[in-house]
């Protein structure tokens, strides 16, 4: 007997908003559970994924911005010519 290969249908990427995702998952869980649990489930692990990946790289970015500033900052104090020193004055002082 030989096994037949079971094909995997193929994957495909669709771009959405959050509110969107969210509304297709509401209405996904209106219709009967064991026709798309399956989907549900999957739709919602790739969903709560991909915004753990959007806010790890929102606030990578946001400490780049940081240390970017602070960096620039510092090069601006290195940079600063000094301020001229004031001359020491002696007044003559009458007797």
């Amino acid at each position: 007997m030989s096994e037949e290969k079971q094909e995997r249908p193929p994957i495909v990427s669709i771009k959405m908003v959050p509110a969107g995702v969210e509304l297709v998952i509401a209405a996904l869980r209106k219709l009967p559970h064991e026709q798309v649990d399956g989907l549900v489930q999957e739709i919602a692990g790739q969903y709560g994924y991909q915004m753990q990946q959007l806010q790890a790289a929102a606030e990578k970015a946001k400490a780049d911005a940081v240390k970017g500033q602070e960096q620039k900052n510092l090069v601006k104090q290195v940079a600063a010519p000094a301020a001229p020193a004031k001359k020491a004055t002696k007044k003559a002082v009458k007797k």
